[in-house]
């Protein structure tokens, strides 16, 4: 291949390069918004202290998965870009209706006999990209 051809192909995929990047700060959030999901579902299940043993040890095989999910988060280039931030904002709103939803489990969870205790073994150590957002 000529060095033309080669230089050529470097700029044609340059682009796609930065889209990338992007792309992975995306694609945390993705991840971040499919766990707390999950989350919020487990939590739903527990009424009783034989559904919060069980919700614990689901919540602990998922573990080292949301764990790894906050890792990714906390290890991409900060300040975010300011694309990545206009389309953060764009979702900001279907960030927050999940974000409600597994506030109210919580808040139930927390009401139950043993279910601050239950909490406390979960509690996130990561802040995630939405609190890169602004409000």
């Amino acid at each position: 291949m000529s060095r033309a051809a080669r230089c050529a192909w470097f700029f044609l995929l340059l682009p796609l390069a930065g889209c990338t990047k992007d792309e992975d700060y995306l694609e945390v959030f993705r991840e971040q918004r499919a766990a707390m999901k999950e989350l919020t579902a487990i939590l739903a299940t527990v009424n009783d202290e034989k559904s919060m043993a069980d919700a614990k040890v689901a919540l602990k095989e998922r573990g080292e998965k949301f764990e790894a999910t906050s890792r990714k988060a906390n290890a991409l280039p900060k300040p975010l870009p300011p694309e990545v931030l206009k389309r953060l904002e764009d979702d900001r709103f279907i960030m927050e209706r999940t974000m409600a939803g597994l506030l109210s489990e919580i808040a139930r969870v927390r009401n139950l006999p043993g279910g601050e205790e239950f909490l406390n073994d979960f509690k996130s150590r990561s802040p995630g990209l939405m609190s890169a957002v602004k409000r």
